[in-house]
């Protein structure tokens, strides 16, 4: 969702072949060649590169080190104040998606890291772009819509939600049943892919609400027609299908 340079751009590489160039550049795993040029192109070729370098450089990985300190300073940033009337504190409080690189040229030397950040308890979204070199926040920016990627710690909380539901083992091991395979108590016994759910329809519950979508696979491979979808704003797990239906 949050596309960078050095996530684009994998390889980037001149090749001189007698009187002609070549540039050859692997794009997500494609590669792409360019036209040969000959000589008198040439230099006009490797100065698009050397403009070029400061981005990709810029745009290099965050360390370990410089990801904590981005985060830090976006924990201790405050929120602006919401219109909302359900404000309320939520167990996941506040937390932080991503942190990138920001892929944008830039004065020498500077790093700026992107850091995207979801509020539980006002239910909105913002993009902090922090300086790490001088540890300040350049630009705050609200984004409208709670659909961003979700973080592991989101997960496991929707995970404890789903697995305290026994109404869901009883589908579960009804479809097992139909199999002739054992029932399920746990949901360690499968393998638990979970994504965020942005519904095409506007009505739906998770239109305005951050929901997890789970997809369950057992040890034979087989995907669960049981679609549970958990509500991290209520807490309410439901089905996708009878979601769909309403």
């Amino acid at each position: 969702m949050f596309p960078l340079v050095d996530d684009l751009v994998e390889q980037l590489t001149v090749e001189c072949q007698s009187n002609t160039i070549v540039i050859k550049i692997n794009i997500l795993g494609c590669h792409m060649y360019t036209p040969q040029y000959n000589r008198a192109a040439m230099w006009l070729s490797v100065w698009i590169l050397l403009c070029l370098l400061p981005v990709i450089v810029v745009a290099a990985e965050l360390s370990k080190t410089e990801q904590a300190a981005a985060k830090d300073i976006g924990d201790d940033m405050p929120w602006q104040p919401t219109t909302r009337s359900n404000v309320a504190l939520h167990p996941l409080n506040i937390q932080t998606l991503s942190i990138e690189a920001d892929w944008k040229k830039h004065t020498s030397n500077q790093r700026l890291a992107r850091v995207y950040q979801y509020n539980h308890n006002q239910q909105t979204s913002r993009l902090l772009v922090i300086d790490i070199n001088s540890q300040l926040i350049v630009r705050e920016q609200a984004i409208n819509s709670v659909h961003l990627p979700l973080n592991d710690t989101e997960i496991d909380y929707a995970k404890s939600l789903l697995d305290s539901n026994r109404a869901i083992y009883t589908l579960l091991n009804r479809e097992r049943a139909q199999r002739s395979l054992e029932p399920v108590f746990k949901l360690t016994q499968y393998d638990v892919k979970a994504s965020i759910y942005e519904p095409d329809n506007t009505a739906h519950v998770c239109a305005l609400q951050r929901c997890v979508l789970f997809a369950l696979v057992d040890q034979s491979l087989t995907v669960s027609s049981i679609e549970p979808l958990v509500s991290l704003h209520t807490g309410q797990v439901l089905l996708l299908r009878e979601t769909l239906r309403q």
